[in-house]
């Protein structure tokens, strides 16, 4: 196993979002704005499931690591216009582990996997090039996130949020993270 170091810091962040929000408030990168010829705007949900499947990118949630795929929207179907608006657009799939350590600072020696334990069933947020959502992991630590963007966000910062503390990194980067024992509580 290889093991990514990161450091935490503390931040007030919301705990909890009202049940009688609609997926699309909660999480914008489900929700897009058309323009049509009348100058209206409408809303269009696209079907990720079904993007996701038809560009080949439906991974387990043990394949952590980022990857992206370019699509022509007008080609895509699923929520996109066959005739407005075509342009291409990348759509990210983002795979994660967290993992909280038992030690504070630095370690003298080298961390088995013994010295960790999961973030299990831990409510986290994330960040990436102003899109933003929520989700659950599960009884390993382990996350997917997935966004539609129209340059690659690869090099962009990604916000992790787990309560009060947050970390930072290159979208590209993430896989296993390894996190201070104060992410453990």
């Amino acid at each position: 196993f290889s093991f990514l170091m990161l450091f935490s810091a503390c931040a007030s962040a919301p705990d909890s979002t009202t049940d009688s929000q609609s997926d699309a408030e909660m999480f914008p990168e489900l929700r897009e704005r058309r323009v049509y010829r009348s100058g209206e705007t409408a809303p269009v949900i696209v079907d990720y499931d079904g993007l996701q499947k038809s560009l080949g990118m439906t991974r387990p949630l043990s394949d952590y690591g980022y990857v992206e795929k370019e699509f022509a929207t007008c080609e895509a179907g699923y929520g996109y216009s066959s005739t407005h608006q075509c342009r291409k657009n990348v759509f990210v799939v983002v795979g994660f582990q967290l993992l909280c350590r038992d030690s504070e600072g630095t370690v003298s020696t080298t961390l088995r996997y013994d010295d960790m334990q999961p973030l299990a069933s831990r409510t986290i947020s994330w960040e990436l090039k102003g899109d933003r959502g929520q989700l659950v992991l599960d009884s390993q630590g382990r996350g997917q996130f997935r966004g539609i963007y129209a340059v690659s966000p690869r090099d962009q910062r990604l916000k992790i949020t787990s309560r009060n503390d947050f970390l930072y990194m290159q979208a590209q980067a993430i896989k296993r993270i390894i996190t201070p024992s104060n992410w453990c509580r």
